[in-house]
């Protein structure tokens, strides 16, 4: 593996910062996963030339991905399985509560859309604090936020139960947050390569899923097939999704321009031999497809594999 030591050595150091070590872990148990006998060369930190991918269509600059596979000429990017979303909200409600100086029993529970862009949250960070503050001071039992306009705070004062809604059925779930894929990381797709996201699930982050009887599976098939196969028969453009895409692409391009995903759980505080567990699933309707790369995916550790041959419809 040619890896770059300054990018490792930079992972390194994340996973000892309370604030970013989830990232650095995802990404250093992804390359210990992904780099085995028959991966070839994976050249890792790589920063496409200008085109490749769809970062300028999402305003930026250029496209960093995690690594290379150089013998299948396909790229991929790690992400964590998880919500930052919640991450953000639950620093917001510390701060606001001692601003306001809460005394005596508050219960504070957010409401926000699942697959919402967690960057539209780091960026109204303060915005959400001040309305938050504001309605502590009121001894409001709703806070409605500007901006993000669809996230809300029901506030509980004294004893009581504070509910939000919450259920969990994957399928639902899978439904519930079926643009998430392409509206997060559209500016990771290369658009004439293959490209994987490789998603790692660890205990310790702010899982997006339960484990529970298996629940966790049927949500990687259900979101996978979804984000492989709901667009075919659309030609909806991709902005309607995709916050600030200024592009003019569909929502099928984009889709089709990824390969496949990647599930990585990482079970090694609690097992001692099966510490990782892959779920691997390729879209049918992809443009750029790599046949030699199943040998090698059949190699990941506990390996499952699904091309949805008989279920792209």
């Amino acid at each position: 593996m040619k890896y770059n030591v300054d990018s490792i050595k930079q992972a390194l150091v994340e996973v000892s910062d309370s604030k970013n070590w989830e990232g650095a872990y995802a990404e250093l148990v992804a390359l210990s996963v992904l780099n085995n006998d028959y991966s070839g060369a994976i050249t890792t930190d790589v920063t496409l030339d200008e085109g490749m991918s769809f970062a300028k269509e999402c305003g930026k600059k250029y496209t960093n991905e995690d690594g290379y596979w150089k013998d299948f000429d396909a790229y991929f990017d790690v992400k964590i399985l998880s919500d930052p979303i919640k991450e953000i909200l639950d620093g917001i409600i510390k701060r606001a509560e001692q601003m306001a100086k809460v005394v005596g029993k508050c219960s504070i529970l957010p409401e926000y859309p699942l697959d919402d862009n967690a960057d539209e949250y780091r960026n109204s960070i303060r915005l959400i604090e001040q309305e938050l503050v504001a309605a502590l001071n009121n001894k409001d039992t709703i806070a409605r936020i500007t901006r993000p306009s669809h996230l809300s705070f029901r506030i509980q004062w004294g004893g009581g139960i504070n509910m939000v809604q919450s259920t969990y059925s994957p399928f639902c779930y899978a439904e519930h947050t079926k643009d998430i894929v392409l509206k997060r990381y559209a500016n990771k797709l290369v658009k004439k390569k293959p490209f994987f996201l490789v998603f790692v699930n660890f205990s310790w982050f702010k899982q997006l899923v339960t484990d529970f009887a298996n629940m966790n599976e049927y949500y990687y098939r259900a979101l996978s097939r979804r984000t492989f196969i709901q667009y075919e028969r659309s030609r909806s453009k991709a902005n309607e999704i995709v916050d600030g895409y200024i592009g003019k692409e569909t929502k099928r391009r984009l889709a089709r321009c990824l390969t496949g995903i990647i599930f990585i759980e990482d079970h090694s505080v609690k097992e001692k031999e099966k510490k990782y567990k892959s779920f691997v699933y390729l879209n049918p309707n992809a443009y750029n497809r790599v046949k030699s790369l199943r040998g090698y995916l059949h190699q990941l550790p506990n390996e499952m594999i699904e091309d949805f041959q008989y279920d792209n419809y």
